[in-house]
């Protein structure tokens, strides 16, 4: 069972930085996505303008 955690572990680990890394690397993609977040749930205020 001890096996089976670390293994979950180092999986969200894996994930986590990966997730990080495409962030970084495409601050404009991620800028569109959060742009359509904050319309969604009508926060447009807080984006720059």
């Amino acid at each position: 069972m001890k096996i089976v955690v670390n293994v979950a572990r180092f999986i969200t680990g894996v994930l986590f930085i990966f997730s990080g890394l495409v962030k970084a690397i495409d601050p404009r993609g991620l800028a569109y996505k959060m742009q359509e977040f904050f319309e969604a749930f009508s926060h447009e205020g807080w984006m720059p303008a």
